[in-house]
């Protein structure tokens, strides 16, 4: 039972935030947030074009570093 099935069920918000649109909100350069997460910034960028999607634990280290404004279910296709 992964940990981010409860934090989402925590939180009760209905609408998934985007990473770019967190990013956008909160002033900060994709490139510094793949700093921050030690991500490559060839990875994040791919995560905010759409292109890929993290793998959970990495959901898991995004949610986190977002105070859970971009959760792990919000990376599901079709939201």
């Amino acid at each position: 039972n992964p940990s981010w099935v409860y934090m989402g069920i925590m939180t009760g918000r209905k609408n998934p935030m985007k990473l770019q649109e967190y990013l956008d909100k909160h002033e900060i350069a994709w490139y510094d947030f793949a700093k921050q997460g030690k991500w490559s910034i060839y990875a994040v960028r791919k995560w905010i074009s759409g292109e890929r999607i993290p793998l959970d634990h990495n959901k898991i280290k995004i949610a986190k570093l977002t105070d859970n404004k971009v959760r792990a279910q919000d990376w599901l296709k079709g939201l």
